[in-house]
C-alpha cells in the first residue's frame, strides 16, 4: 500500500503535498501519484509531522494535513 499527504486550508480545498516547497506553492490538485506517493505509513507520518511543524513556524494554524492510502 502507498500513501499520499493532502492538505486543506480554510475553505476546504484539498491539495497534494510532499515537501515544504509544495506547501509554499499551495499544493497540487492534479498530482501524479507516482511522484507524490510514500511507501510506508511510518514515513508518511514523519513527513506529515514535518509539514505541520513547518506550517506552524510560518504562523499557519489553520491548514490541516491528512494521510490518504492508495491501493
Amino acid at each position: 500500500m502507498k500513501y499520499l499527504i493532502t492538505m486543506t486550508k480554510q475553505g476546504g480545498k484539498y491539495a497534494y503535498v510532499l515537501t515544504e516547497s509544495d506547501y509554499e506553492a499551495g499544493g497540487f490538485v492534479d498530482a501524479d501519484e507516482d511522484n507524490f506517493s510514500i511507501d510506508s505509513i511510518e514515513e508518511a507520518k514523519a513527513i506529515k509531522e514535518k509539514l505541520e511543524t513547518y506550517a506552524k513556524s510560518k504562523g499557519d494554524d489553520f491548514t490541516e494535513f491528512f494521510i490518504d492510502s492508495v491501493i
